[in-house]
């Protein structure tokens, strides 16, 4: 829907501005709620189920598409539904330009399989539920202040070059939070050093998410954006799924050779860096590829 009611040449703006509205709204729960997950996690779930499905509706209902041409319609011919079939592997799957878009893709969001867990190394560290919230809360607002220009960035540099800048800046940022698996912090040292290098996380990693969203616009075909969104999908979703048993797989074999709670969890950055390490050569090959296929001037989508 964003990419046929928002102009191209403000995408990355737009979508700045869409996420800094969720980001404030979330960091707004973070702050005041996170700390009641353990007592009140009924209330918590049914109210935000509720929310969401209100503003839902109202986005559907105020939200109007243009009006354009009706479609050509397609000539009759036998076999339709295996034809259709092949002509949708074939415009997803034969380009290497989308093969790249995909894996990249697929590899950034694989390295949050195991985000979630995240509340676990900070209450490792020494960090109670509601002081994780409220650090989480304060670091969305801070990343809602810097996405507007992240996504002028991305507008004016393309999204692709973008993602790949934040891509390299993360893994600079994530091995760092390593430091509390491999060396003593002293505990009185410990919760305010995790907060600084979980800042610096957000804070980078709002270069990559002012990106994401219109690299996906400005890659694939406007004419056939849901078909090869779709695609897109499909990729994903096979690859969580098969990161979501690797990765607690991965976990579980972790904590055995710890005797300390919870400090299995300490390792996660190892599986983030990982995943982003594999993204950003995919990156790199599709800012390759699309300066191969025209650049900033002349890229049409196969």
């Amino acid at each position: 829907m964003l990419n046929d009611v928002v102009p191209r040449e403000v995408l990355s703006r737009f979508m700045a501005a869409f996420r800094i509205v969720g980001i404030i709204a979330t960091s707004f729960f973070q702050f005041y709620f996170f700390g009641l997950a353990s007592s009140h996690m009924t209330e918590l779930i049914v109210g935000s189920g509720i929310l969401y499905g209100l503003m839902f509706l109202a986005m559907t209902y105020f939200v109007k598409e243009g009006e354009y041409p009706p479609p050509e319609r397609e000539k009759a011919v036998g076999g339709v539904w295996l034809n259709h079939v092949k002509t949708y592997l074939r415009e997803c799957f034969s380009y290497r330009v989308y093969w790249y878009y995909f894996l990249a893709n697929m590899f950034w969001n694989i390295s949050f399989v195991l985000y979630s867990f995240r509340v676990f190394f900070a209450q490792s560290i020494g960090l109670n539920l509601d002081t994780f919230g409220k650090l989480m809360g304060v670091a969305g607002i801070f990343s809602a202040i810097l996405l507007y220009p992240a996504g002028a960035l991305g507008d004016r540099w393309h999204p692709v070059r973008t993602m790949t800048l934040g891509m390299l800046l993360l893994l600079v940022i994530v091995p760092l939070q390593l430091v509390f698996a491999f060396f003593q912090i002293p505990s009185a040292l410990a919760p305010g050093l995790y907060m600084v290098l979980f800042a610096l996380h957000i804070s980078v990693q709002v270069i990559v998410r002012a990106a994401e969203m219109p690299l996906q616009m400005r890659i694939l075909p406007q004419d056939r954006y849901a078909q090869l969104g779709s695609a897109s999908g499909l990729v994903m979703g096979l690859g969580s799924m098969i990161a979501g048993v690797l990765s607690g797989l991965w976990l579980e074999w972790m904590k055995a050779g710890e005797t300390v709670e919870l400090f299995h969890y300490r390792y996660l950055p190892i599986w983030q860096t990982f995943c982003m390490v594999v993204s950003l050569v995919f990156l790199m090959l599709l800012l390759r590829e699309w300066k191969h296929l025209g650049g900033d001037r002349n890229y049409i989508a196969p």
